[in-house]
């Protein structure tokens, strides 16, 4: 039992820093926490609730939501409902000299809803890591982050296109 806002420490299966767990037709609630790895929520059947921030997100089917490290957050899931959480630490990824430019994407939830432009493209890729993940195949900590790059690659493009003010865009062009 986890008390209200504490540091919940994570524990990856053996030669990873990534971890995958399915919670299929069960109630399960987890109180305000906050971890050092990045949370994806994949909603595989039903919704999941997770407020984060003051602010409540109802994450359906076919829905992704992306919550950075350090954010304090709460989950639940009603009895009938099914979902993919991933875990992964940020160092294996945002290292890339180009994620600096997406810093202020990357500082706050990211929910894909089914309206989001970049959904479709990245719970595709998202679902094709869980099956990597699973696959037990030796380099397949490997095959799961290069797929997680392809992810924030489209968020990055997505961000640019829709969101991105001009001077942010700028800022980018000159990082780059």
């Amino acid at each position: 039992v986890m008390k209200e806002d504490q540091h919940a420490f994570i524990t990856y299966p053996a030669n990873t820093s990534m971890g995958v767990w399915r919670s299929i037709n069960e109630a399960d609630s987890y109180a305000p926490h906050f971890h050092s790895a990045v949370e994806i929520l994949l909603p595989v059947e039903g919704e999941l609730f997770s407020v984060i921030d003051k602010t409540e997100y109802c994450v359906k089917t076919g829905e992704v939501l992306i919550i950075p490290a350090g954010c304090t957050h709460s989950l639940r899931m009603e009895l009938g409902s099914a979902r993919e959480l991933v875990l992964f630490e940020q160092n294996s990824v945002f290292a890339l000299k180009e994620f600096g430019a997406f810093r202020q994407m990357m500082s706050r939830p990211v929910y894909l809803d089914m309206e989001h432009p970049a959904r479709e493209a990245v719970r595709e890729k998202l679902v094709e890591m869980v099956a990597a993940y699973r696959s037990g195949k030796l380099l397949r900590n490997m095959h799961c982050y290069a797929l997680l790059l392809e992810v924030y690659a489209q968020l990055g493009e997505s961000y640019l296109a829709t969101t991105a003010s001009q001077a942010e865009v700028n800022a980018i062009n000159r990082q780059m």
